[in-house]
């Protein structure tokens, strides 16, 4: 399978679900401002926010799981806390 984007962040239309990857290694993506920002951003206008295993990182380093419950892969709970500093 392959995917190629038809958007780039600047020109994304209004979207009706926002799907947060995962990679092996988050760090990057998690320090990556520009990433966190347009998850802020389109969260505002979204349906459903979801993520998949450690895409959970990017969820919880945008604030907009505070306060509430959220998952990560089985052990990425340490990671996680580390990462996003709860």
């Amino acid at each position: 399978m392959h995917f190629f984007p038809g958007f780039t962040f600047e020109n994304c239309p209004k979207l009706r679900a926002l799907f947060v990857p995962s990679a092996y290694d988050m760090y990057a993506q998690v320090h990556n401002e520009k990433i966190v920002d347009i998850i802020k951003l389109k969260n505002t206008e979204t349906e459903y926010t979801v993520s998949n295993c450690a895409g959970a990182q990017l969820i919880g380093k945008s604030g907009i799981a505070d306060g509430k419950k959220i998952v990560t892969w089985i052990r990425g709970g340490e990671q996680f806390k580390r990462i996003i500093r709860i």
